[in-house]
């Protein structure tokens, strides 16, 4: 078995079918992404949403090109677009991104975020996650 596939059966259990079906690692991002976008629903599911952002960090930090690149198209490319034109739950997307994502790996996908909305909404995309920043990760970075 793959890593990344390890990797996804530890951080998302849950989806445990459809990770083993998917063929590659950009199928298991699509069904990830559908569940991220669903988690936001009534109820919310705070636990998924961040077991997703687990997976995608693990992704991030990872030596393997194809993993990295994944992440970034099925993953990062959307979460830009889905924050700015969530409507009323605009900042608390913004608010879970902030508190899955530091400043620090926020700046490393920003090209990815920015990918489907214009600079000046990525721009105000980051002034917000800046802003939501829990206090002590802003100490510690």
């Amino acid at each position: 078995m793959s890593a990344w596939r390890r990797a996804a059966l530890e951080c998302v259990p849950e989806l445990r079918q459809k990770i083993e079906k998917a063929e590659t690692l950009t199928y298991v991002w699509i069904e990830l992404w559908l569940a991220f976008v669903e988690a936001y629903e009534e109820p919310k599911r705070d636990d998924l949403i961040a077991e997703i952002y687990h997976f995608a960090k693990w992704c991030l930090a990872s030596k393997d090109l194809e993993v990295r690149s994944a992440v970034w198209i099925g993953f990062f490319e959307h979460l830009g677009s889905y924050a700015i034109e969530k409507g009323s739950r605009s900042l608390e997307v913004v608010k879970d991104m902030a508190r899955h994502i530091s400043v620090r790996q926020f700046g490393s996908v920003r090209v990815a975020l920015g990918y489907f909305i214009t600079a000046k909404q990525l721009e105000d995309l980051a002034d917000r996650h800046r802003k939501e920043i829990p206090k002590w990760q802003k100490l510690s970075k």
